[in-house]
């Protein structure tokens, strides 16, 4: 194809003397109606990067929000977290205070016990001795004072019995109430912790998004800087070297991708491997592209390196359309292409 792939220039046969005269103004024409080679290309990369930029600047804000959040969240779990401790220090002694509740009702228990059963006991003495009635005390004492004291005595060890009774049945009445009414208190004390724990564990939670989200956030403008760099080296190559300067980097599944000038052409005939021109036909420098190579251009498709020309040099790339007015729409562009994989 040679010098004769131009943008939208058709011949119809071979080429004689009037046609090479419109190859050539062709040529004219197209020289002076596109910018200097690798201008466009540059400034669209410059203006890509500026694009990143902003996007750039956008993320920033996300992650300076984000990280607003994460405090916040930091401060209610802290928050959290010393209620938790507090509610957990409260059970212990809630514990601790049934455990003793517990040992007195016991005791109160066992004393009642032993009231009732030394009760029990002088009773059933007094029954196999015969009841002892105040007059034969009375009648048996020597003395008035010896009467005095053995009435008193007997009055005396009954209500001492009565009384060790009631405040036995007191005491182990009021240790039921209190093992309730603890038990009731650690109920709701561990309610409370259950609470504070699973609002803990949601704030965890949101917290691990956050800074998930921070990173993600991080990794892409990170890339982006990266992106950036490449962009305006990029360009920076393209305005030096007229825009035949190959820029490649690595694409996953072990393809390459290539920063190439791409440019539109619809003439028909053959191509310099001797293949008709058609779809997916495209024309480049061998020394960059090895004729061949399967390639994947954004916006055009899949192609192969089927065709060269004289004019195709570096990173340039012809693509063949099948009508004029899509290789006109098409015209001349910067494209990141895929090469083999």
């Amino acid at each position: 194809m040679a010098a004769d792939t131009l943008l939208g220039c058709r011949p119809v046969r071979a080429p004689g003397p009037g046609l090479r005269a419109l190859t050539v103004a062709c040529l004219a024409a197209l020289a002076s109606s596109l910018p200097a080679a690798g201008a466009e290309p540059a400034d669209r990369l410059r203006a890509e990067a500026d694009e990143l930029r902003k996007t750039n600047q956008s993320l920033t804000g996300q992650v300076d929000a984000v990280q607003a959040e994460l405090g916040s969240l930091d401060a209610q779990l802290a928050g959290t977290r010393a209620r938790l401790a507090r509610l957990r220090a409260k059970g212990e002694r809630l514990a601790r205070r049934q455990n003793e509740a517990r040992t007195a009702l016991d005791a109160a228990r066992g004393g009642l016990k032993v009231s009732q059963r030394r009760l029990a006991e002088r009773v059933r003495s007094l029954y196999e001795q015969g009841k002892p009635e105040p007059l034969a005390v009375i009648l048996g004492a020597e003395s008035l004072d010896d009467a005095v004291s053995g009435v008193e005595h007997l009055t005396r060890i009954a209500d001492d019995d009565k009384l060790n009774i009631e405040r036995a049945r007191a005491a182990r009445k009021k240790l039921v109430r209190l093992t309730a009414v603890l038990a009731q208190r650690e109920a709701e004390n561990e309610s409370l912790r259950a609470a504070a724990s699973d609002a803990a564990e949601t704030l965890l939670g949101a917290r691990a998004q956050r800074l998930s989200r921070i990173a993600s956030l991080g990794t892409l403008r990170d890339s982006n800087g990266r992106r950036i760099d490449s962009l305006e080296s990029t360009a920076r190559a393209l305005a030096s070297a007229g825009g035949s300067t190959v820029i490649e980097t690595t694409a996953a599944g072990g393809s390459r991708l290539m920063t190439v000038v791409a440019t539109g052409y619809s003439l028909p005939g053959h191509t310099s491997s001797g293949i008709p021109v058609g779809p997916g036909v495209v024309a480049v420098d061998p020394a960059v592209i090895p004729i061949g190579t399967r390639l994947t251009i954004p916006g055009y498709g899949r192609g192969i390196a089927a065709d060269t020309g004289g004019a195709i040099a570096g990173a340039r790339i012809d693509l063949w359309f099948s009508t004029q007015a899509d290789a006109l729409a098409w015209g001349r562009r910067s494209v990141t292409i895929g090469v083999g994989g």
